[in-house]
């Protein structure tokens, strides 16, 4: 009797670790974060260089193990480049820049593994709002699948993805977003 009554108490604590939110439950988190940001296709040598992200999220709890969230985020990409010195006398590469900022709206399911430990997968949809390469050499839509992880203790947020490009940045170039983002965040039950 006292192995079961043992058994009990340790399934029921569980289920209660288990628990991350009450189904029906809607959450606002502003979050704040750094995105290693770089370009993947084309051949040049092309590194990541850190840049800024911020925004907000809302997540509603369909279940107590599954929640869908949809966010707003400005975040600040581009591309550390080599690139060719367009004066005809100098052949000689250079490093430079690529800035280009957006407002993404990801929109994501998180589904928690167990207290405080969620995945997370979607679709993000971004609208370039600023750059520093020629507007016409760019394209203003940016579409990316976000996958990650978070982890939540006592309302704060870590949270850590990796955003996979699927739209061309440049015109007539095979160059897609490829950005790691970590974001700290403080969920708000509303």
């Amino acid at each position: 009797m006292k192995k079961f009554i043992l058994l009990m108490l340790a399934f029921v604590s569980f289920q209660q670790m288990n628990a991350q939110q009450v189904q029906g439950d809607f959450t606002i988190q502003p979050k704040v974060g750094l995105n290693i940001a770089s370009w993947r296709g084309d051949s040049y040598q092309q590194d990541s260089y850190a840049r800024l992200s911020f925004g907000v999220e809302g997540q509603y709890a369909v279940t107590d193990k599954f929640g869908i969230s949809a966010g707003l985020m400005y975040s600040q990409q581009g591309n550390n480049s080599m690139v060719y010195n367009l004066q005809p006398a100098n052949g000689n590469m250079y490093r430079y820049k690529f800035k280009m900022d957006y407002l993404n709206i990801p929109i994501l399911a998180n589904y928690y593994l167990f207290k405080g430990l969620a995945v997370k997968a979607g679709i993000q949809p971004g609208f370039k709002i600023h750059d520093n390469i020629s507007s016409s050499m760019t394209h203003s839509f940016d579409l990316s699948i976000p996958v990650g992880l978070s982890y939540e203790y006592k309302n704060v947020c870590l949270d850590a993805r990796y955003n996979y490009g699927l739209t061309d940045v440049k015109k007539e170039y095979d160059q897609k977003n490829s950005v790691f983002q970590f974001t700290l965040g403080y969920k708000f039950k509303l």
